[in-house]
C-alpha cells in the first residue's frame, strides 16, 4: 500500500474524534470537536464538514454516537458516545496478575507525568475496580514481598507538552523541528528531524530520528532532557524501511551509538569474575572459563561489537581486578584515564 500523509492525518483525525466524545460525559458540539482536534493534532484548521465525516465514519462501524438537542442556546446540539458500549466486562484478574503487573507500574516511574503513565495509571484503576475487595487486601499483604529498586528517580512531568508532540510526530510521519543541546555543547541547535520511536532506556526518554531529508542518513538518539522545543510541521516523511530498534541497539549495553562498534577482550579475575558472569558487562559477551593458562578464578570475556564509550567505565568500574587486552586503543585510552586520576590523588609536594 502506498504511502499517503494526507490519509494518516484523517485517521489521525477521525481517532482523536472518538476518543474526545469517549472521555466527554455531556457530548462535544461539531465545533467544540474541531477547536479540540486543532489544539491537540496542532493543525492550522478543520472544517464542521471534515468533523462531521468522521462521526459518520464511527457511526458507520456501529458506534452509537447521536445528536441531541440541549436548552443551551450557545449549544443547540452536542454530539454524544453512548459510553456503556464501551463499558469492558470485568476480568477475572488473579492477585498473581496484579502483583506482576504493580511491579512492572513501578519500573516505569520514569514515565510519570507523561501520556504512558496516564494509560498506564487507568488501566490499573481499571484492574482495581474489577477485583473484589477480600482479593484485594490479599494483595496489599503480598505485595511488600516483592521490593523494586534501582529506579532513576526521574520525572518528565515538566516535558508531557514536548513528548505528546514527539508522539504525534511519529504516528503522523511529521517532520519536526527541534532544539536541542547537546551533552558537551555551550549552546543548543535548531534542527529539523524525522522521529521513528520513543526509546525508554536507564530511566532516560529518548526519541529515535533521523536528519531531515536524508534518506540514507544514520539513526540518531535525542535526550528528552536536552529537548528545549518541539514543533511538528504540516510536512510529512516517508518511514524508513529499515528501521529496526533490535538492530539498531544491537552492539550497544544501554543506548549509546557512536561510530562503529569493534570486538574486546577483557581478563577479569576474583570476586569480579563470579560477578560479570552473574551481572553480564554486554548483552552479547561470551566467556572463557578459566582463561587460558589463567587462575581458577580468572575469566576472559569477549564481546564481538561494542561501543568504546560503554565498555571504559564499566571497566573502570571493577577495578584491579579487570584488564582490557584487545583492541589496544581502549588499554590506551583506560591508561590516559588512570593516570589523570593518579594524578587527582597524589598529595601535593
Amino acid at each position: 500500500m502506498s504511502f499517503s500523509p494526507e490519509r494518516y492525518k484523517q485517521v489521525a483525525r477521525a481517532c482523536k474524534v472518538l476518543e474526545i466524545l469517549q472521555n466527554s460525559r455531556y457530548g462535544k458540539t461539531t465545533r467544540e470537536l474541531a477547536d479540540e482536534v486543532v489544539r491537540y493534532m496542532g493543525l492550522p484548521s478543520v472544517s464542521l464538514k471534515s468533523i462531521e465525516r468522521d462521526v459518520k465514519f464511527w457511526q458507520g462501524y456501529g458506534f452509537p454516537i447521536d445528536s441531541h438537542k440541549t436548552n443551551d442556546p450557545e449549544r443547540r446540539s452536542v454530539w454524544k458516545l453512548d459510553r456503556s458500549y464501551l463499558d469492558l466486562p470485568k476480568l477475572p484478574i488473579s492477585v498473581l496478575e496484579l502483583l506482576a503487573f504493580a511491579v512492572g507500574r513501578e519500573l516505569l516511574f520514569p514515565l510519570a507525568g507523561t501520556p504512558y503513565w496516564e494509560g498506564i495509571q487507568m488501566l490499573w484503576s481499571k484492574m482495581r475496580e474489577s477485583l473484589p475487595e477480600p482479593l484485594w487486601e490479599h494483595f496489599e499483604r503480598l505485595r511488600p514481598s516483592v521490593v523494586v529498586r534501582g529506579v532513576i528517580a526521574k520525572s518528565y512531568a515538566e516535558k508531557e507538552g514536548m513528548l505528546s508532540a514527539l508522539n504525534r510526530a511519529i504516528y503522523q510521519h511529521r517532520v519536526t523541528d527541534v532544539c536541542y543541546q547537546g551533552l558537551g555543547r555551550s549552546e543548543a541547535e535548531e534542527r529539523a528531524i524525522e522521529p521513528h520511536a520513543i526509546v525508554l532506556s536507564g530511566g532516560s526518554i529518548y526519541v529515535a530520528a533521523t536528519d531531515a531529508g536524508d534518506d540514507r542518513g544514520e539513526f540518531k538518539l535525542f535526550k528528552l532532557d536536552r529537548l528545549t522545543r518541539v514543533t511538528p510541521r504540516d510536512r510529512h516523511f516517508r518511514p524508513r524501511e529499515d528501521f529496526d530498534p533490535d538492530d539498531l541497539f544491537a552492539a550497544s549495553v544501554g543506548v549509546f551509538r557512536s561510530g562503529k562498534p569493534t570486538r574486546f577482550r577483557i581478563r577479569v579475575t576474583g570476586h569480579a569474575a563470579r560477578w560479570i558472569v552473574e551481572e553480564p558487562l554486554h548483552p552479547q559477551q561470551v566467556v572463557e572459563s578459566p582463561a587460558p593458562g589463567g587462575a581458577p578464578d580468572e575469566i576472559v570475556l569477549e564481546i564481538a561489537s561494542a561501543h568504546q564509550e560503554e565498555i571504559v567505565p564499566r571497566v573502570l568500574a571493577l577495578g584491579e581486578q579487570a584488564e582490557v587486552l584487545e583492541p589496544e586503543s581502549c588499554r590506551e585510552a583506560i591508561r590516559a584515564i588512570a593516570c589523570r586520576m593518579v594524578g587527582n590523588y597524589t598529595p601535593d609536594a
